[in-house]
């Protein structure tokens, strides 16, 4: 089902994950400045830890273009948060189940790889490595 409205603020680390550290429902944002000074901030969740159209297929159908965070990463996330819940409710308890156990582990590994440093290496990959061509085998007869 194609959105009308789709995500264009896309979290690297999402806001269901960054919630567990939340004090009176802020997180402490660090980044550092002009000259080098880091500062510190408290922010929710939900605006921390994102980036305006970090997965967005670029140069693709507006309507398309956020396809991979609509298709990929929700999911991943929707399934993570399920599997989280389940976690802090039954502890080492936990009834794991092959979904479940799939669904933490996804996420997990998806975090090792949508940092924006790693998304704008994989870019940068992408239209180096697609962007050369091979000559055309000639047809035999």
């Amino acid at each position: 089902m194609k959105s009308d409205n789709p995500p264009i603020k896309h979290h690297y680390i999402p806001a269901f994950y960054l919630s567990r550290w939340a004090v009176s429902g802020k997180v402490t944002e660090f980044a550092k400045v002009y000259g080098g000074r880091v500062v510190s901030k408290g922010k929710a969740p939900e605006a921390t830890g994102f980036q305006e159209r970090l997965y967005e297929m670029r140069g693709h159908n507006p309507a398309h273009a956020q396809q991979f965070e609509e298709h990929y990463f929700k999911p991943v996330d929707t399934m993570a948060a399920d599997a989280l819940e389940m976690l802090y409710r039954h502890g080492h308890n936990a009834p794991w189940t092959a979904k479940s156990r799939t669904a933490w582990t996804r996420f997990v590994l998806s975090l090792l790889l949508r940092c924006p440093e790693y998304i704008e290496t994989f870019r940068d990959w992408w239209h180096d490595d697609f962007g050369r061509t091979a000559p055309r085998p000639k047809a035999t007869i």
